[in-house]
Order: C-alpha cells, then sequence, then structure tokens
C-alpha cells in the first residue's frame, strides 16, 4: 500500500496515491437547477493529492473548514508520512506496547479484517515493510532480492496484530491495538483514502446535504442527484502510461447514492536496473504483482470498502476477484485486461449492465 503524499496507497502495497487510474468526473446536463438550490464546488490538497467537492445547498453553505479539519484528523491517524501519526507510532514500537488509537483507526482496521478474510489475504496491510523496499512508501527503494523479499514476508502477519474495545459504546470506550510480532509494521493506504472520502460525506450528511459528489484521488461517493437533478456519472480512464493532461475514457457509470474506487498498475512503477516493479504488491509472493489485469473500478456503497477490494482485486487477477465481487451482492466491478494478443479486454459483474453509459451518448 502506499501514496506518496500525507497517506500513500497500494497494498501495492496496495496502491500508489500520487497517480491514480481514474478520473472522477460530473458529466455537464442542460437542465438547469431550481433556483432555491445552489451548487457548492470545493477543492483542496489531501494525502498527496486532491480533493474535488460538489454539492447542492439552498443557503449555499461553505463546509471547506469542517472538512479540512477531518481529513487532518484522519492523516494524523494514518497517515505513514506524518511521524506523529498514530500509524507511525505503531510502526515504530519494536514491542508488544500497547497503543490507544482513535475511531478512524478502529473502523479501517476492522473493515481490513473482513477484506483480509474475505480475499484470503490478497488485502493484507501488514505489507508495509515489502512497500518500503519497493520504493512505494515513506522510504527509498532498497536493494532487492530473493533472500531480502522472503525475510520481509515473513512479518506479513496480520492475525498478530490485536485490537481491543474497551467499555463499548459507553462515553468511556476506547481502542486498544497491539502486536505480538515486535516487527510488525501496517500501511492503511490501500483503504484510507476511500476512508477520508467517507468521512467528508459524513460531514456533509451532517449538516443536512443530500446531495453530492466527493472526489479525493480518484476515489468517489455520491449521494442525491447533481444539479441536473440527474444522477452522478463517473468516468473510468482507459489504461495508459500517459501522463498527459487528455483522458482517453474506457466507461462512463451512473452511480446512485454508491461509492466507486479504482486501482491499476499502469502507471504506477518503478525501475531499476532495467526492470519494472508494478506498485501492487501480492501479500502472498512478496514480490509486485504480474498479471493481465490493468485496471479494477469497484461499487460499493461506501468508498473505505471499494477501495479496499480494488487493490485486492488486482492481486487476485480477474478469474478469481470477479467470483468473489460475484457473490457479494453489496458489491460490482469492472475490470480492465489484457486479452493473448495484447487486446484490450473487460469484464464487469451483472448490475453494472443498467449503470454503464455509451460514451458516444456524451457527445
Amino acid at each position: 500500500m502506499t501514496q506518496e503524499g500525507a497517506i500513500p496507497t497500494t497494498l501495492n502495497s496496495m496502491k500508489h496515491l500520487l497517480l491514480l487510474p481514474i478520473i472522477a468526473l460530473i458529466f455537464a446536463c442542460n437542465q438547469p437547477a431550481p433556483k432555491t438550490i445552489q451548487e457548492v464546488k470545493l477543492e483542496g490538497n489531501t494525502m498527496g493529492t486532491t480533493y474535488h467537492i460538489t454539492y447542492l445547498d439552498s443557503a449555499g453553505n461553505n463546509y471547506q473548514k469542517e472538512i479540512d479539519s477531518v481529513l487532518v484528523a484522519v492523516n494524523n491517524s494514518m497517515s505513514t508520512y506524518i511521524p506523529t501519526s498514530l500509524i507511525s507510532q505503531f510502526n515504530q514500537r519494536d514491542s508488544m506496547r500497547q497503543l490507544e488509537v482513535d475511531e478512524h483507526f478502529a473502523k479501517v482496521y476492522n473493515l481490513s479484517r473482513s477484506v483480509y478474510f474475505t480475499t484470503d489475504g490478497s488485502f493484507n496491510p501488514t505489507v508495509m515493510p515489502l512497500v518500503n523496499l519497493f520504493g512505494f512508501g515513506f522510504e527509498k527503494m532498497g536493494e532487492v532480492d530473493s533472500v531480502t523479499v522472503d525475510s520481509l514476508l515473513s512479518l506479513l502477519q496480520f492475525d498478530s496484530i490485536i485490537l481491543l474495545t474497551v467499555a463499548p459504546e459507553t462515553p468511556s470506550q476506547k481502542f486498544i491495538i497491539f502486536k505480538k510480532e515486535p516487527h510488525l509494521q501496517l500501511d492503511f493506504s490501500a483503504v484510507a483514502k476511500g476512508y477520508g472520502v467517507d468521512v467528508v460525506g459524513l460531514v456533509l450528511e451532517s449538516k443536512g446535504i443530500t446531495n453530492y459528489m466527493v472526489e479525493i484521488g480518484g476515489e468517489v461517493r455520491v449521494r442525491g442527484i447533481n444539479k441536473a437533478g440527474e444522477k452522478w456519472r463517473i468516468g473510468i480512464d482507459k489504461p495508459s502510461e500517459s501522463l498527459g493532461m487528455g483522458h482517453e475514457f474506457e466507461a462512463i457509470i451512473q452511480l446512485e447514492n454508491e461509492s466507486m474506487a479504482t486501482s491499476g498498475n499502469y502507471r504506477n512503477f518503478k525501475e531499476k536496473d532495467g526492470v519494472k516493479y508494478v506498485h501492487t504488491i501480492n501479500p502472498r509472493t512478496g514480490w509486485p504483482e504480474i498479471n493481465n489485469t490493468l485496471s479494477v473500478s469497484v461499487i460499493a456503497k461506501d468508498c473505505a470498502t471499494a477501495d479496499a477490494y480494488a487493490t485486492a482485486f488486482m492481486v487476485m487477477g480477474v478469474d478469481s476477484a470477479y467470483e468473489i465481487a460475484l457473490a457479494d451482492t453489496l458489491l460490482e466491478a469492472y475490470f480492465i485486461y489484457s486479452g493473448a494478443n495484447g487486446e484490450l479486454l473487460t469484464k464487469q459483474t451483472p448490475g453494472l449492465d443498467k449503470k454503464l453509459t455509451a460514451l458516444e451518448q456524451l457527445n
């Protein structure tokens, strides 16, 4: 998991936050909004990337201060780039001494644990040492060889991290975490960005906002409708290593009170001694995963869940990931992969049939 910036993104580790394969777009429509409704647009920087927020509010209130405040709290909890963050404190400890963490940390830990078991370890937040080894974390790329990889692979023990809830559902509730193996390290970057999207959405909902779109580095959460009174439509990039300003879209997906996150390998990689290393690290082998999957977009109710599964599905490959998505009625997935002759192919779960918009309809 990693991203350059406040919170990296790869389990990729699992994903690298600097450049993500998906660009969320709000496609303009001609139907005017009622005069009593104002559209508010906000943008800023967080987690090593940018955010864009659009919402409808009759009073036109600006909630950027509250939004920035909660994003700072998430960073202070889970950014491996902040030495004093809770996750950095946990990683720096070389003993089983307990650490009190906040609710943000506890929620992401519990979600990660669920996805870890569902994907049979394809999603594993203890991949941090390997993330650093391959240069996708807070350290420069090290000397990569099978001996080093194997030694670090032994530290991927998510089961050896314990979270305890003290006095649950009371005013005195607190969360305590400790590790059985002193050298274990956590990286939540493959889920924390999606979680950040969710907490911003909850801030807006607490203000009575029911129609909004929140996007951080390409991960998206939408509720209600847009200014034109229509469902939000989000573009998925066609895989390309080009970093130009233009984007060619592979698909447009219409979301309704849902979230979407995308993971891909085609832009985020390192090269050393003529060898190309992609940022999606397989927690089972310890090496960057090489398969024909180019991009995976996952749709779920919350963005943190979509984020985590998008990373895991990149590791698993199309067929195995498709089966998990198909079995979970709360998930939908859209895969872009290369065929035997290098052709670009796609595969989607049946629930996306009614959500996809033909690109020519937007012209």
